[in-house]
């Protein structure tokens, strides 16, 4: 590593600049894509709570994940309903009814692509849980 020290207008400057690789910062971007992942799955819960609710609407029952995507227009986007969304996957808790709906979203890798687990359901509140059991209807607000 290299430091100067440079005296600019009565202001001292320190600069370090690490050579090598992995030398420059020792910052690490898991955490933060962890996060990001974290923060698109909350957004995609709320994106199914305001699907199933038009879908109601329109069929007077809340619909599965795959109706949710397979109408025209689609009420969610196809990769929700078949497969992994930056990191987390998707599944319905409850087979959706005339009064009910509930689904989770799970890190694919805990503790790579998110740490905490979520549940949504009717009432629109996301819940998680950050010790790698399912949440539930009764697990803390995220």
């Amino acid at each position: 590593m290299r430091t100067w020290c440079l005296v600019r207008h009565g202001v001292i400057v320190i600069a370090t600049i690490g050579l090598g690789l992995g030398c420059t910062s020792g910052f690490d971007p898991a955490p933060a894509q962890t996060a990001a992942n974290e923060a698109s799955a909350v957004a995609h819960m709320k994106t199914i709570v305001v699907a199933e609710t038009a879908y109601h609407a329109a069929n007077g029952r809340f619909g599965t994940l795959e109706e949710l995507a397979g109408a025209n227009p689609p009420f969610i986007a196809g990769a929700i309903a078949t497969g992994t969304v930056n990191g987390y996957a998707f599944a319905e808790a409850v087979m959706p009814s005339e009064t009910e709906f509930a689904y989770t979203a799970a890190p694919v890798e805990p503790g790579e692509t998110g740490v905490r687990r979520f549940y949504v359901d009717q009432t629109g509140i996301v819940r998680s849980t950050a010790d790698g059991t399912t949440p539930t209807a009764d697990s803390p607000p995220a």
